[in-house]
C-alpha cells in the first residue's frame, strides 16, 4: 500500500465543509443552506481533547456505575467532538432569527441536545467518511 492512501491534509484536523441540507462537501459554507465545518473522526486534537477530559473527570466519574457512568462518559466524547470534530459552522440561527457564532461550548450544547440527534449523526457520519481528508485523492494514488 502506498502511504499516499493513508496520509492525511491539514483537513484531518482544521475539517472540511459539509451541507447538511444537500449531505454533499462543499469548497466552503453554502451562502444560504446549513454549513457544517468537520473534521476527521478521531484525528489528533479529538484524540487529545477526550484524553485530557478523561482525566480532568476522573474524579467525579470514579463513583459512578451503570448509566451514570455512560452518561458522564458520553459528556467527555460530546466536549472532545465540540473541541476536534465539529470545528465551524455558517448558517444556524436560533429561533428568533439570530445568527449563531460557533464556538466549542455551543457546539456541545448542540451536540449533546437529544432532539438534535440528526445533526449529531450527520457530524459523526461525515467526520468518518476518509477520502474526504486524504492529502492525495483515490485516483492520483493509484497513478491516474
Amino acid at each position: 500500500m502506498k502511504l499516499a492512501r493513508i496520509r492525511r491534509s491539514s483537513a484531518s484536523t482544521s475539517g472540511v465543509w459539509w451541507d447538511f441540507e444537500d449531505n454533499e462537501r462543499l469548497e466552503g459554507p453554502h451562502a444560504q443552506h446549513l454549513s457544517l465545518c468537520i473534521a476527521e473522526r478521531d484525528n489528533p486534537t479529538y484524540r487529545d481533547a477526550l484524553a485530557r477530559l478523561s482525566i480532568e473527570r476522573r474524579a467525579d466519574m470514579r463513583g459512578l456505575d451503570g448509566d451514570d457512568y455512560l452518561s458522564a462518559w458520553q459528556a467527555c466524547v460530546t466536549r472532545a467532538m465540540a473541541e476536534g470534530i465539529l470545528v465551524g459552522w455558517a448558517n444556524i440561527e436560533d429561533d428568533d432569527g439570530q445568527a449563531i457564532d460557533y464556538s466549542a461550548d455551543q457546539a456541545e450544547q448542540f451536540l449533546s441536545d437529544e432532539a438534535l440527534w440528526q445533526l449529531r449523526q450527520f457530524v459523526l457520519d461525515a467526520s468518518g467518511i476518509a477520502d474526504a481528508y486524504r492529502k492525495e485523492t483515490a485516483g492520483e494514488v493509484a497513478g491516474n
